[in-house]
């Protein structure tokens, strides 16, 4: 700013002229600075002024509500038009305002008590005002508060006249719906626009006292920000225009909760977020229920798309053993052996403790027989490194219905598990068919939630296994995203997958996005261990982003749950796509999700767009950022 101060300085004593000696020749013989800054023309009009192309009308407030709170004029900075808003402050002697809230007060009680001398019904707004003017003089008293004399205009510009008529009617309307009246500056246009030029001079006097309190709520209009320099770009405050960026690892926890109506923008706000999050490097996991949604945009960045499903080719081997699990825990094999048990149950809906002392020995036999066994001795790195030099297969779950099946007291359990390795559910049968340590996986659980009942407990239990496995593994920043989590929160089993994400994903570099329709799926469905599990990701989650939603209710419980002021309700009930509210911490923002051109191809829902301009967007950005990713 003082560069520009400069260089303007410099401007004008050119324009004045040679043999100028300094500032003071500028203002004593040069062109006054408001011949340079003034329009062309100005026509000075009853109800507007036109000021050379542009039209302009200056509104005066002259009625505010009678209780007022941080925020009441946010509608100002969110009105789609080019406004000026300037508010004059002058205090008010206290002495003087505690002679006429006397008098005041003396003529409010007198008015009562003629009232109620004729037996006339008490007037409302004559004991509202009493009240007000009771409180007003106790506070001034005691020096808690002070009296301000407040004038506040507004000043529209439009490029006609026509549009300046219905800017003039929204504003109007938009705040008489909050019980602010303004009217038209009706032949004093003149003196009304330069009380809102930024010169401190008010020559249109229309003003209300308010104590300080209530005049707290004018300076600054309400508008936080929320700017980390090494986070995402989120959006664009609603309020100002700046630049919302959160950088999620900042927090304690960088876990968020997306509440969101369907058709509001939160995937395209996810992938969003999860582009930004490649061009930094970090790695990326996502679940997605929809229907091949995120095929286009994996492709793009080259990760692994894996489709869960009996009907696809993919596989995942819940046996398989890393060898580097081998080198770093000599219990590895018993660790394994605990989970694929505890996969059998959740397959079979429980065993008993004979059945599941048959699975414990038919898994550690399953394991000896393709050479794999815990060992307390000798060089664990030796021990991994053995295991790749001999290039020996992990066992499968056929493998284990095959050792079950040898003795008497495992076929029951072989038979059992059949519609998992042979049947119509054979996602476990084989051997892994997909690379699990790419940089960014989706995993499309479409047909999973198909079979919600039979197989999607015991898939999500795979994944849990993997996701919290490999971020031990690798140990550095990765987005964990959950789309469309209500198919997930429904039962214990897959809800408390999630809650486990969200628990220990905070030591392991790990930020967990859940994004669900409704706050009624946080509920787990009725069932008591679900909604348990839901309310503790919501508790761990340290940023909320609430996005439009369909019906008053939905938006009522919201602004319940996280205290939203009656405006920020308004804001979720008629929130256009790709607008919400962000909360971090005591932090609310009015966001609008903002994606730069280049990138809208690469992360829009329509798969013909994504196909055509993804390598293209990838290159832009690459080269852009000086990046040869």
């Amino acid at each position: 700013m003082p560069e520009r101060v400069g260089g303007l300085l410099q401007a004008l004593r050119r324009r004045v002229g040679p043999g100028t000696r300094g500032d003071e020749t500028l203002w004593a013989g040069g062109t006054p600075l408001t011949d340079l800054l003034r329009p062309e023309s100005v026509e000075v009009l009853p109800d507007r002024l036109d000021l050379a192309g542009r039209v302009a009308r200056t509104l005066v407030v002259v009625g505010y509500p009678r209780v007022v709170q941080p925020g009441w004029l946010a509608p100002l900075h969110a009105f789609q038009g080019d406004l000026r808003i300037a508010s004059h402050i002058d205090p008010v002697d206290t002495s003087q305002a505690m002679a006429e809230l006397g008098r005041h007060v003396q003529d409010l009680r007198a008015s009562l008590l003629r009232a109620e001398r004729a037996a006339a019904d008490r007037d409302p707004y004559a004991e509202a005002a009493l009240e007000d003017a009771e409180a007003l003089r106790s506070g001034l008293a005691r020096a808690e508060t002070r009296l301000f004399r407040i004038h506040l205009l507004i000043t529209l510009f439009a490029e006609n006249v026509h549009q300046l008529e219905r800017l003039s009617q929204a504003l109007q309307a938009e705040l008489s719906a909050r019980l602010v009246v303004c009217r038209t500056a009706r032949l004093e246009q003149l003196d009304a626009f330069v009380s809102t030029l930024p010169l401190g001079e008010l020559r249109l006097p229309a003003g209300r006292n308010l104590d300080g309190h209530a005049a707290s709520t004018l300076m600054p209009f309400v508008s936080s920000e929320l700017v980390h320099p090494e986070g995402e770009i989120w959006g664009v405050n609603r309020l100002n225009n700046s630049i919302v960026l959160v950088d999620r690892f900042a927090y304690v926890n960088a876990h968020t909760v997306t509440i969101a109506a369907s058709g509001a923008g939160k995937s395209y706000w996810l992938k969003s977020i999860l582009t930004q999050a490649r061009f930094r490097d970090i790695g990326a996991i996502v679940l997605d229920p929809s229907d091949r949604e995120y095929q286009g945009w994996c492709s793009a960045f080259e990760g692994q798309y894996v489709r869960l499903g009996p009907a696809s080719g993919d596989r995942i081997n819940p046996l398989d053993v890393d060898p580097t699990d081998m080198m770093a825990d000599p219990r590895a094999i018993t660790g394994k052996v605990d989970f694929v048990r505890g996969l059998c149950e959740v397959m079979l809906g429980g065993l008993n403790a004979r059945e599941r002392a048959v699975v414990d020995g038919a898994l550690y036999a399953t394991y000896l027989r393709k050479g794999y066994a815990d060992t307390d001795q000798g060089d664990l790195s030796e021990r991994g490194l053995e295991l790749v030099a001999t290039g020996r297969v992990p066992p499968t779950m056929a493998d284990l219905a095959a050792e079950l099946r040898a003795s008497v007291a495992g076929r029951g359990i072989a038979d059992r598990l059949r519609p998992f390795t042979e049947g119509s559910l054979r996602l476990f049968a084989g051997p892994t068919t997909v690379d699990l340590m790419a940089d960014l996986i989706v995993f499309d659980v479409h047909e999973v939630v198909a079979y919600e009942r039979a197989l999607a407990p015991a898939a999500y239990f795979v994944l849990a296994e993997f996701i919290l496995r490999r971020l031990r593994q690798r140990r550095r920043r990765t987005f964990v995203a959950i789309d469309e989590a209500h198919y997930l929160l429904r039962h214990p089993t897959t809800a408390h997958f999630v809650e486990s994400l969200f628990r220990t994903g905070r030591k392991l570099g790990a930020g967990v996005s859940l994004i669900t329709q409704s706050l009624g799926d946080l509920r787990g469905g009725g069932d008591r261990d679900a909604e348990r599990s839901a309310r503790a990701c919501l508790a761990n989650a340290a940023v909320t982003f609430l996005m439009r939603q369909q019906n008053t209710r939905e938006a009522d419980e919201l602004a319940a749950v996280y205290r939203l002021s009656r405006a920020e309700a308004d804001l979720l009930r008629s929130a256009r796509r790709g607008e919400g509210i962000v909360i971090a911490g005591d932090q609310h923002i009015a966001l609008r999700v903002e994606v730069p051109p280049e990138l809208h191809g690469l992360i829009t829902t329509d798969l013909d767009e994504v196909r055509q301009e993804a390598s293209v967007a990838i290159q832009g950005v690459a080269l852009a950022d000086g990046s040869s990713r």
